[in-house]
Order: C-alpha cells, then sequence, then structure tokens
C-alpha cells in the first residue's frame, strides 16, 4: 500500500512542502538528506513559495492536495514561525491514508477539520536524530530522515511507525493540534 514498483524496485512518494523558496540551497538539502538515506526514492515538490511562516496556507495546500496522490504518499511539511524552538514534530495519517509529517503547530486544520485524521503522534526526535547536524538545521534534518525511513518499509506498517513514534505508539491524547481555522492558533 503506498508504495509502486519500478523495474520490480520499491519506489515510496514523498511530497515536499515549505516555504523556503528556491533561492538558497534549503530544499536541495532536504532532497540531499532524504537521498542519502534511500538513492531510489521518488521525491515532488508541492510547493516551496508558500508565504513565510504562513501556517494558514500550509494547511491549506496540504487539503488541497493529498487526495490526489496515492494511498500512503508521504507529505513532509516544513512551515513553522516557530522554527528553532521546543515546538514538537509530529506524524499524522488521515482518514484515506496519506502521511503527513510536520511541526505541532496547525498545519494539520484543514486536513483535521475536512478529511480527518485517522491517528497522529509526536515523533522521538531524540531517537531519530543525524549525527553532527547544526541546532539550526536539526528539525529539516530531522523531518526528511524520518519521512525516508517511513518510505523504505511499508508506510502502514504499525512495527515502522512504532519505530518512529514517542511510546505509547499513536497516543492522540498527548498531541497538540491547533486549529488555525478558528483563528485561535493554538489548541
Amino acid at each position: 500500500m503506498g508504495l509502486s514498483t519500478q523495474g520490480g524496485q520499491k519506489m515510496a512518494k514523498l511530497v515536499l512542502q515549505t516555504d523556503f523558496g528556491l533561492v538558497d540551497g534549503a530544499v536541495a538539502a532536504m532532497y540531499g538528506v532524504a537521498y542519502g538515506v534511500d538513492g531510489e526514492l521518488s521525491i515532488h515538490d508541492l510547493t516551496h513559495e508558500i508565504p513565510p511562516y504562513d501556517i494558514f496556507a500550509a494547511s491549506y495546500r496540504l487539503y488541497q492536495t493529498t487526495k490526489y496522490w496515492p494511498e500512503g504518499t508521504v507529505f513532509v511539511s516544513v512551515v513553522d514561525p516557530g522554527v528553532g524552538s521546543d515546538r514538537r514534530s509530529i506524524i499524522a495519517e488521515t482518514v484515506d491514508h496519506h502521511f503527513i509529517i510536520t511541526p505541532d503547530n496547525g498545519t494539520l486544520t484543514h486536513l483535521a477539520k475536512f478529511v480527518g485524521l485517522k491517528r497522529v503522534s509526536v515523533i522521538d526526535e531524540a531517537s531519530h536524530a543525524l549525527p553532527g547536524s547544526q541546532e539550526a538545521d536539526d528539525r529539516l534534518q530531522l523531518v526528511e530522515h524520518i519521512l525516508s525511513q517511513l518510505t523504505q518499509a511499508s508506510p502502514t506498517s504499525e512495527a515502522t511507525l512504532a519505530r518512529i513514534t514517542s511510546p505509547p505508539s499513536w497516543n492522540r491524547s498527548r498531541t497538540l493540534v491547533a486549529f488555525v481555522l478558528q483563528g485561535s492558533g493554538a489548541a
């Protein structure tokens, strides 16, 4: 589920969304981290032109796009006014079996309201930090590294999901999803 084959090889679908723009090397760094884990990944760009820190726009673009991708596709959204803060990274599975990795900042609002979230969990960041990464790069590399791990195996595998989430796996009660549609910006 969610993995296609090309010449007998598994080809995972990764879709990236950021507010980085394409002027510097940040998006290329994301590709590099992903390809460093698995050079056969199929990586696609949703957009890198979200207005800086615009969580509402990021949330809407995910909602607008996910339904057109095959089940099991993994989306990474890095749009976060709290970069460098203690904000948690989360992974969510929609009821239509797409996976979204994003900061815990409201980016899931449209999907939660209009599609539905099957499960959401905090990513165990301590277990997945990349060796030698700088603090400013940690969030970007962590999210991309987790995404790459997810796509190497079946994304729906409970064993795969359990490896990347904080125990207990998929404990929704411990996850904050801010509802920016209500204008609150926080739960």
